[in-house]
């Protein structure tokens, strides 16, 4: 039996668990509580690290290359965040439980938040200002709070809507 894009109910059944294994993988490899170079605790890190940026020499270009990071680059929050909206958004077709649980929304949010911290730390930087800091702190803050819940979801979703497997 097809559906109206011409897959096979068995074919929808192969990307749905694909979808769920790369969900899973993605939400353990965020939440993992073993490096904290890695994943959500990196944020938590930055966080924590963010008042001591002032002491380190020509800590204004710090600022700037890691807004290069957030913004150009792409290897530092914003340009994965959008990647992963548009998989969310397509993957939705086959996992209702992304929109149940407002996925779409959160990681929408969390990206918008990666550009203000981007503009932070430009501005910091740009501007030698050290109390821009300040709320480049709580921006960071405000990103594990909603990344944490965010991948939890993720896991739950992952977890309850497909086989687990050791992979």
């Amino acid at each position: 039996m097809e559906n109206a894009r011409g897959q096979s109910s068995e074919g929808i059944e192969d990307i749905r668990e694909a979808i769920l294994k790369g969900m899973r993988k993605n939400a353990n490899d965020m939440l993992q509580d073993k490096n904290d170079n890695y994943g959500i605790l990196n944020i938590k890190k930055l966080s924590a690290e963010i008042p001591y940026w002032t002491q380190l020499p020509e800590w204004e270009e710090c600022c700037i290359h890691t807004y290069m990071m957030i913004e150009k680059i792409g290897s530092g929050g914003s340009g994965f965040r959008k990647l992963y909206t548009d998989f969310l958004i397509e993957a939705s077709s086959y996992l209702p439980e992304i929109e149940q649980y407002f996925c779409i929304r959160k990681m929408e949010e969390i990206h918008k938040l990666y550009r203000i911290l981007g503009r932070k730390f430009f501005s910091a930087g740009r501007n030698k200002d050290p109390k821009i800091l300040i709320e480049v702190q709580k921006c960071l803050e405000d990103i594990y709070a909603l990344e944490k819940e965010f991948w939890e979801n993720i896991s739950y979703i992952s977890n309850k809507s497909g086989v687990v497997t050791l992979n």
